[in-house]
């Protein structure tokens, strides 16, 4: 399959990045269908609950994640 090569400034309207401040889990779960969720969380933080459909992309690998929780 070839991947389209987009710049940020050739993004399609409806791919643009959104900047959300605030949402509620109610407008969440109703955009589903037209955004991704991005998980950011560790591994087993996302184990231990999410958002159905989400993404888990981790900052921090669990033992990371763990340390950075003592500093």
């Amino acid at each position: 399959m070839k991947r389209a090569r987009w710049s940020r400034s050739t993004l399609p309207a409806q791919c643009s990045p959104k900047m959300l401040s605030y949402v509620t889990f109610d407008e969440i779960e109703s955009s589903l269908d037209r955004y991704t969720v991005v998980d950011v969380r560790s591994p087993k933080e996302y184990a231990d609950s999410t958002i159905v459909g989400a993404v888990n992309i981790p900052l921090f690998p669990d033992a990371e994640r763990a340390h950075v929780g003592t500093l």
